[in-house]
């Protein structure tokens, strides 16, 4: 997933420079600076544990409500494997 979304960036990226500046890179020359960065970014990752944000899928429906609930969970979960012992405030984006 990495690399395919660090090529899309990079065509991304070359299409905005081409639009706004008139430079655009050939093909070879996307594809070469996309797996660059993809291969930085994976050395990366494994030098430096993450700190912040998550993702994943659930399989199957579920209410908002669920969701926010599991990615609750799923936050107090991180902050145990973090070792944080202090006070320790969630925040979520809900208004309503």
């Amino acid at each position: 997933m990495v690399d395919l979304f660090t090529t899309l960036w990079n065509y991304w990226n070359n299409r905005n420079n081409f639009i706004f500046k008139g430079q655009a890179d050939k093909a070879q020359t996307i594809c070469d600076r996309a797996s660059n960065l993809s291969n930085d970014f994976c050395i990366y990752n494994l030098l430096n544990l993450p700190l912040r944000g998550g993702g994943g899928f659930i399989d199957g429906r579920i209410s908002v409500q669920e969701a926010k609930c599991i990615a609750l969970e799923r936050s107090i979960e991180v902050a145990g494997q973090l070792n944080i012992h202090d006070d320790v405030l969630f925040e979520t984006g809900n208004v309503g």
